[in-house]
């Protein structure tokens, strides 16, 4: 079976650090990008099995890489799992726009784990 591959995406560099260790510990392949706009340039070239995005980042936000995934046909059906630590309103932007889960941070490396196979898993589909 092939590995996991998950596209993290996430501005603060010290957050980013530490999902990336926490998913690799996990057993996980991780590519890293500070932004939805590096994030839509890699996609172009590249297609991970499941997409972590933080929802608030500069340039190109979370909500508009999902949006922008969602309406690609290649990337439409990569699973996407939105986290924030902010409330409702951004929670419900995202389930809006075609998140597949949605983690409030910190999430613990066994809920972000535990999601990612659930959201891969044969029966998901």
């Amino acid at each position: 079976m092939n590995r996991i591959s998950i596209l993290l995406v996430e501005d603060y560099a010290d957050t980013r650090a530490f999902i990336q260790l926490m998913l690799e510990d996990a057993g996980f392949d991780v590519i890293t990008k500070e932004d939805g706009a590096e994030a839509l340039e890699f996609l172009a070239q590249t297609r991970p099995s499941i997409v972590l995005t933080d929802l608030m980042m500069p340039n190109v936000s979370g909500l508009e890489l999902i949006e922008r995934m969602r309406n690609k046909a290649e990337l439409a059906d990569i699973p996407i799992i939105a986290m924030t630590a902010y409330g409702s309103g951004p929670i419900r932007e995202a389930k809006q726009a075609g998140a597949n889960a949605i983690l409030r941070k910190p999430a613990s490396s066994e809920l972000i784990a535990s999601t990612v196979r659930q959201l891969l898993s044969p029966s998901a589909s």
